[in-house]
Parts: structure tokens; C-alpha cells; sequence
């Protein structure tokens, strides 16, 4: 099997480049800002301050710490809103605590290895992070242990990161068992205006499933669910014939768009759909053998039943749900390989206009003197933050 052609290698040709901007994937701050037009839907934008102007997010799970690559989107994020663009976050709390080390561990380096610090109880993993509660003597027991570490590692200034590190104390140490979004979400912000300067309007997913405002967007890919998933699959099977990855693999016939919390253990399950006669239904396998099946409908599918539970979530096609409520948004790595098929399921099946995306370049990665934005930020390194054209272009 020949080699995939990753978003690097696509950005570090001028072919690899054309090939994004004719799929609305822009390398160039300038041409992704001229191609901006107010939302379609401006309810969020009035919600966030953003007024009528261009609305551009960036969407990323809830860690308690960051690395470099997510800080290449943060700074090219507020480069956009430096040039007058309306900038919003977009907290993702509904996936799996665990689905990132980085969402409920905190690391430190010493003697040459990443000491990790886990702040959830055991057998949290599989919640999502808007239901997961942090565990008070685990957050407190990992500040000790970073200030051991700190005290143990002669190479760095002790007394300066001690008092870095002891700003964070109010954030970092639990009192009480808080949902780890809303702990994720403090030591996020506390980072940000700290070491970065940067504070812009926070938007989380279950705000918005709360409000109703993905429901019709996901309930018009239901519409339309065999033609979603056999245009999915040929797209993905065309650009890896092509030898440009996906980030995502084909679907299978039982598709649906959808995840539920158990109630029982709270484990986050995948949905697929079943038809039972001329009726239709979410199901979901749960741990303990118990089957989670919610009624859909019958020619119009409806997420009634589901949306009353409080406990379902999006998967992956959250930035295609959510196209409507924004002007462009600001894409990793993996987000833009799988818009390459988000593209062509909104525009050949939805019939909608997707809103164009912007990819930091491979250089606009900071290269910290640390290994995540906690360690810069206590010991004082700096992060190189690129400046506006670094952080969002490419030289042809």
C-alpha cells in the first residue's frame, strides 16, 4: 500500500495547496478572511458579541493542559480576531474523558521521562467529560507531586515556578467533585489569559445540544442517511485512491450520527440505527448487556425521544452540524482531512454551502522550551508565538 499523503505533505507543495483551496481549505489568512460572509444562522454569533461580522471558530476537546499543536490553532485564532474577525471557541464536553490523555492528566517532566497524574476516580474513562466528576484528593496529590518536581529538578529556577505555579493553585486543586468539563474549562481559561494573552468568547457542545441548535441540522442528515453514508464512502475510497488520507474510514450501513451516555455506568455508546418495519430506532449495546433504544420515527426522522434523555452527543460530523452557526472555522490537522469528506456530503447531498476553513502551516507550531502550556507557563518559557503571516501561510 502506497504511503497517504497527510495535511504536511499536502501544504508543503503547491499542488498539495490548490488541491485544499478547491476544497475550501485555505493555507492564507488573507484569502480565508475574503472569503468569510456572516453566518447563516446568526443566533450564536448575536449570543457571543460577534454583532453581523464574520463568526470563526475553533473547535478542540477540553484538556487541563495543551500542546503545541492545539497552541498553533489558538494563535492563529487571535491572529484572525487582530484583523477584526469575531473569534469564538468551541469546547467539545461530550466526548470520552479519556479519549485524550490530556483531558484528565496532568504530565510533568523528570529525569528524562513524562510523569502523568490521573485526577479522575478509576472506571471514568469511557464518560464523557460534561459528566465525569474529578476526584479532590487526586488534583490535590498532583500539584504536591509537580511541586516535588520542581523542587527536585536543579536546572530550573525553583523559587520563580513555584510562584508560577502557585497563581494555578486555586484552579488546579478540586474542593469539591466538579464535573471534569467545568475543571478542564477553569485551567483552560486560567492558561490562556495567563500565558497566552488570549481570551476570546467560550462556546461548549452541550450548550448547544441544550438549546436545540444542532438538532435540525442533524435531524436533515437523517433526511437523507443512505445517501450521507454512500457519498461518504466513496469519497474517502476516492481520496485514498488518490493517496490523500481521511482522518476518517467508511461508514457502515447502520450509521446514525449519534452517541448516548448509559445511565447505568455513564459509558458514552455509539448509536446505529435499526428498522423495525416502517418504524426506526436509535440502539445502543450497553456494558451491562442492557439495550438503549430510542424511537426515531417513521418516514421524517426525529430526535424527540433522545433529545428528552439530556445524554446524547454528535460524533465526528460536529463542524458540518454546526456549519450554519459560524463564518469559517480554524482546522487541525485531522479536522481538515475529514472536511474533505464533509465537503462533499453538504454540497452533493445536503445541497449546503460549506464555510471555509483555515489550517495553520506546518511551521506555526510553537517550539517551547517545555513540553506542554503548564510546564511553559511555570517555568517561564516562552512559546515563540508566530506572528500572523507565520502562524497562517504558507510561502509558494
Amino acid at each position: 500500500m502506497k504511503p497517504m499523503k497527510d495535511l504536511d505533505a499536502l501544504l508543503s507543495t503547491p499542488r498539495g495547496r490548490d488541491f485544499l483551496l478547491s476544497n475550501g481549505i485555505h493555507a492564507d489568512a488573507a484569502s480565508f478572511r475574503a472569503a468569510l460572509s456572516p453566518p447563516e444562522d446568526d443566533r450564536l454569533a448575536r449570543t457571543s458579541g460577534a454583532g453581523h461580522g464574520p463568526f470563526v471558530h475553533m473547535h478542540q476537546q477540553i484538556y487541563v493542559d495543551y500542546r503545541p499543536s492545539v497552541l498553533a490553532k489558538v494563535f492563529t485564532l487571535d491572529a484572525l480576531a487582530e484583523a477584526g474577525v469575531h473569534p469564538a471557541f468551541l469546547w467539545i464536553d461530550t466526548d470520552r474523558a479519556a479519549s485524550d490523555k490530556l483531558a484528565c492528566r496532568f504530565y510533568w517532566p523528570f529525569e528524562g521521562a513524562l510523569r502523568a497524574m490521573k485526577i479522575l476516580p478509576p472506571g471514568l474513562g469511557s464518560v464523557e467529560t460534561r459528566f465525569a466528576q474529578v476526584d479532590p484528593p487526586r488534583t490535590l496529590a498532583a500539584y504536591r507531586r509537580i511541586t516535588a518536581y520542581i523542587r527536585g529538578d536543579k536546572r530550573q529556577p525553583e523559587a520563580a515556578a513555584l510562584a508560577r505555579l502557585s497563581t494555578l493553585r486555586a484552579h488546579m486543586l478540586a474542593r469539591e467533585a466538579v464535573p471534569l468539563r467545568d475543571y478542564g474549562l477553569g485551567m483552560t481559561h486560567a492558561l490562556f489569559t495567563a500565558h497566552l494573552a488570549v481570551d476570546h468568547p467560550h462556546v461548549v457542545v452541550s450548550d448547544l445540544l441544550e438549546r436545540g441548535w444542532l438538532t435540525p441540522a442533524i435531524e436533515d442528515v437523517l433526511a437523507v442517511l443512505p445517501a450521507v453514508i454512500a457519498a461518504w464512502n466513496a469519497r474517502v475510497s476516492s481520496l485514498n485512491d488518490d493517496g490523500i488520507a481521511t482522518a476518517v474510514g467508511k461508514l457502515p450501513t447502520d450509521y446514525l450520527p449519534l452517541y448516548v451516555s448509559d445511565p447505568e455506568d455513564g459509558a458514552r455508546l455509539r448509536l446505529r440505527h435499526e428498522i423495525a418495519g416502517a418504524d426506526h430506532f436509535a440502539t445502543a449495546q450497553g456494558n451491562s448487556g442492557r439495550t438503549l433504544r430510542y424511537f426515531l420515527g417513521t418516514r421524517r426522522l426525529q430526535l424527540d425521544e433522545l433529545t428528552e434523555t439530556g445524554r446524547w452527543s454528535p460524533d465526528v460530523t460536529l463542524p458540518l452540524l454546526a456549519n450554519a452557526l459560524f463564518s469559517g472555522w480554524v482546522a487541525g490537522r485531522s479536522s481538515a482531512l475529514y472536511a474533505l469528506v464533509f465537503r462533499t456530503i453538504m454540497t452533493d447531498v445536503l445541497g449546503e454551502r460549506p464555510i471555509p476553513i483555515l489550517v495553520p502551516c506546518p511551521a506555526a507550531d510553537p517550539r517551547p522550551a517545555a513540553t506542554s502550556l503548564l510546564h511553559a507557563y511555570v517555568t517561564g518559557a516562552a512559546l515563540s508565538r508566530p506572528d500572523a503571516r507565520a502562524a497562517s501561510s504558507v510561502a509558494s
